[in-house]
């Protein structure tokens, strides 16, 4: 991964720039691709069905990080608030920190449970002042970043469902993506609809939560752009290998 970024920034020096922007866009997706798989595992320890109970890998906050440092496109309009932007960040950067360890003693749980109440009520704010953080407003990075503290705010279930409602009209505008949608609409519901959430079994073994009517779950997840079962299982699985497998 660190070669592949240092080429990246590179190529994006040395290339002409739509060459550069296509790179950039490759490292977007990946980087989307590992917050959503965090977003399969990640959650508050409680006893909802709608939360999981293995905390988020070391190696997906190095790419958050890395996400961070480069630009989501060459060609990205400016965010109406930088600002909030900036503040959305830090608190995501905040929210993986906190994450990052095995969160096996009571210190760790309570300083993510902390982290998580702190943001919670800090996004309600900003939710209640400018509406739901999306695309045009703090750019695709911060709406990603808002979407992973509603995502983490497990403790306030009716505020994820309110964030739910909010960002629904969104998706067919382009302000929110749709899979991101898709999971947090699998978060808040039991069963869930996407196949998005569930939890290690054993080592690279995870395995969804009870999902509705699974004969049109693939096409389901085709319509809002999640790959198929086949594939997403055995990548989320992956994560298992540094978790407690323990039920």
């Amino acid at each position: 991964m660190a070669v592949f970024s240092n080429l990246l920034i590179l190529g994006y020096v040395l290339v002409p720039p739509i060459i550069g922007a296509y790179l950039l866009m490759l490292l977007s997706r990946f980087v989307k691709a590992q917050q959503r798989a965090t977003g399969a595992l990640c959650g508050s320890p409680t006893d909802r069905p709608t939360t999981h109970e293995v905390p988020c890998m070391k190696r997906w906050f190095a790419g958050l990080a890395l996400a961070a440092l480069l630009p989501l496109s060459a060609t990205a309009q400016s965010p109406r608030l930088p600002e909030l932007r900036d503040e959305l960040l830090q608190m995501r950067d905040v929210d993986q920190a906190v994450r990052a360890g095995a969160l096996t003693t009571p210190e760790e749980i309570e300083a993510m449970s902390a982290a998580d109440a702190r943001h919670t009520a800090r996004l309600k704010q900003i939710v209640a002042a400018h509406g739901w953080p999306s695309t045009a407003l703090v750019g695709e990075d911060g709406a990603q970043a808002a979407w992973l503290l509603a995502q983490h705010a497990d403790a306030d279930p009716d505020f994820q469902r309110e964030v739910l409602a909010l960002i629904e009209p969104l998706v067919a505008s382009g302000d929110v993506q749709a899979a991101n949608y898709a999971y947090l609409w699998d978060r808040t519901h039991a069963p869930q609809r996407y196949g998005t959430q569930g939890r290690c079994v054993g080592e690279d073994a995870w395995a969804p939560r009870e999902i509705e009517d699974e004969e049109g779950l693939e096409a389901r997840r085709a319509e809002v752009g999640l790959p198929p079962m086949a594939d997403y299982i055995p990548r989320v699985s992956t994560l298992c290998r540094l978790a407690d497998p323990t039920p």
